[in-house]
């Protein structure tokens, strides 16, 4: 952050984008923006091991699109891609207490999807809602600690530091929530090259979420979609009808039949135009999920940093 300027970096396996980002009255703009792919193969997404493979190539080639947007040692918000780790709804008897002790008991709700210990086990919550009886329901997005030390540590040998970690798939549901343009009740589909995101928005909630590995086929896309839905449709009807949307549809041109097929509805592309450049900017990012991660996690600074 320079001013009121705000960086977020997507880190993917391909290489990274970088979004410089600064506050308005009216929107947020697009200031900078640079697209790096690693000189090799530099990183692999996993939540069981080490990501970064070549750690001299990751910090050289972090450090020099941080300075081509003129940061050389600051803060930033990094956007990881799923398979870094797990993102859950999680259903509590009770009200979540405050401090460590619900932290602890969120490793504890969390930990065999990690297949890790809870003192091996970082997390950020959100709540979403709280029954009058005390039953809460959380969004829980955590990683082993091992796997973020290692991004952080390096990230800060290329001069950044990031001030919020966060998963690709809740920065990119931010970034359209955040402009206003998915509004109503819909079915938020994005596929990346390493994953498959479905996530449910009700009554302006977060209401089911399910994230996989990237299907390899045709035939395990509708399968994965077609269960999800079928299972989300017992405690959620409206699933069945919402308005579905496809993030980045050129990802899955040649499976559309199928995957509109086990949506059961045709899938729409959400507005055009989200990304607002600043006077004098000319070039704009690609509408990819990666920069619209990038530009969603840059943006949620604006609540972390002054």
């Amino acid at each position: 952050m320079i001013g009121q300027r705000f960086v977020g970096l997507s880190l993917c396996e391909d290489g990274l984008r970088a979004v410089m980002v600064r506050r308005s009255r009216k929107q947020t703009q697009i200031i900078g923006w640079q697209s790096r792919s690693w000189p090799s193969v530099c990183l692999k997404p996993d939540y069981q091991r080490l990501n970064i493979l070549e750690e001299d190539s990751f910090v050289n080639t972090v450090r020099e699109t941080l300075r081509s947007l003129g940061i050389i040692n600051g803060r930033v918000a990094l956007s990881l891609s799923d398979a870094v780790g797990k993102i859950v709804i999680t259903d509590l008897n009770e009200p979540l207490k405050r401090g460590r002790d619900g932290i602890n008991l969120l490793k504890w709700q969390v930990r065999e999807h990690l297949l890790l210990d809870p003192e091996e086990i970082r997390l950020d919550f959100q709540v979403l809602g709280t029954e009058p009886g005390g039953k809460t329901r959380v969004l829980v997005a955590a990683a082993a600690k091992e796997v973020l030390d290692q991004y952080e540590n390096l990230l800060a040998a290329a001069g950044a530091i990031p001030a919020l970690v966060l998963f690709d798939s809740l920065n990119l549901m931010h970034f359209y929530h955040s402009k206003r343009i998915l509004t109503c009740d819909h079915l938020l589909v994005a596929w990346t090259s390493t994953t498959l995101s479905l996530q449910l928005i009700g009554n302006g909630q977060l209401q089911a979420c399910r994230f996989r590995p990237a299907p390899a086929s045709e035939k395990k896309l509708y399968q994965e979609v077609s269960c999800t839905l079928a299972k989300w449709e017992q405690t959620w009807p409206e699933a069945a009808t919402v308005p579905a949307y496809l993030h980045d549809l050129s990802r899955t041109s040649i499976w559309r039949e199928g995957l509109e097929g086990a949506l059961g509805r045709s899938a729409q592309t959400p507005p055009p135009q989200l990304l607002f450049l600043a006077p004098g900017l000319e070039d704009s990012p690609s509408s990819t999920s990666d920069f619209y991660a990038a530009s969603g996690c840059a943006e949620r600074l604006f609540g972390v940093l002054p």
